[in-house]
């Protein structure tokens, strides 16, 4: 795998995570965030980027699977996207993500 690489996501933007990617792990940062709720799109690279009601609305529910990870995959290039929202059970604010491209 490749050097991670690790994005704040402040609750209520979209984030984008990775470029022209075909496969990787998405993973929660050990500390920070931990209580956000994180919502995931992908789109084709070149594609516009969601706003943050479309990732709402259409966006997946990251970390239902597995509660540390997400595993991305793609026959072509996409662009990952993330966005948080608090629950009102965390005081964080601000989210972080860490993407592991292979």
């Amino acid at each position: 795998m490749a050097n991670p690489t690790s994005r704040d996501i402040p609750e209520g933007t979209v984030v984008k995570l990775a470029t022209n990617v075909t496969g990787g792990v998405v993973c929660r940062h050990p500390v920070k965030g931990r209580g956000l709720i994180y919502i995931f799109s992908y789109r084709e690279t070149g594609e516009a980027a969601p706003d943050y009601a479309g990732m709402i609305r259409h966006g997946v529910r990251g970390f239902q699977d597995h509660p540390e990870q997400e595993t991305v995959e793609s026959t072509s290039g996409i662009d990952i996207y993330a966005t948080a929202f608090n629950d009102n059970q965390s005081d964080d604010e601000t989210g972080r993500l860490i993407y592991w491209g292979i």
